[in-house]
């Protein structure tokens, strides 16, 4: 599928090639310094694990749109190896990410970072879930059972809903 890109990233792949045998310096420099179309190709080979957080969290501020897209697409969740530690990093990385930018494919990898949390059964997972669903502003629902009819019919389970935190949804 081609993507849809503004005009100052095309060629944005044949860069790519060269990209892919330079250090996570040489990466973190081309996205600093370097024009649109090779800032892109670089944010599409980086490993976000090698650079430092702060640096990360200056480019979900100050990258455009498309640049940042692809940031987010860039975060490792679900390594086959990793810690949980790092998947806790990343959870905290797309949150950021989607408060700062709103682009979904920050959220997307939010998610994707608390089921790696889960496929590795870790223990702070629940913690995770929670505290994502208490920033969404999910709010907590009950379910009840079936109630009794005069006629002995069963009716639709019933939900209510408990307040929860208010987020800015």
């Amino acid at each position: 599928m081609e993507r849809r890109l503004p005009r100052e990233y095309s060629g944005w792949q044949e860069h790519e090639p060269a990209f892919r045998r330079m250090t996570t310096p040489e990466l973190v420099q081309e996205i600093q310094d370097g024009s649109p179309e090779r800032r892109l190709a670089a944010l599409s080979v980086i490993d976000l694990a090698d650079v430092a957080p702060s640096t990360i969290e200056d480019w979900i501020r100050t990258l455009p749109d498309a640049e940042a897209n692809e940031l987010a697409g860039a975060i490792p969740a679900q390594r086959p190896h990793s810690a949980c530690a790092e998947d806790v990093r990343w959870v905290g990385v797309a949150r950021l990410g989607y408060e700062q930018r709103r682009l979904p494919t920050f959220l997307v990898m939010l998610f994707s970072s608390l089921e790696a949390l889960d496929s590795r059964a870790c223990a702070e997972a629940a913690g995770e879930w929670e505290r994502i669903g208490d920033w969404l502003g999910m709010s907590t629902t009950v379910w009840s059972r079936p109630a009794r009819r005069t006629r002995g019919e069963t009716s639709p389970v019933r939900v209510r809903e408990l307040p929860g935190p208010a987020g800015d949804f």
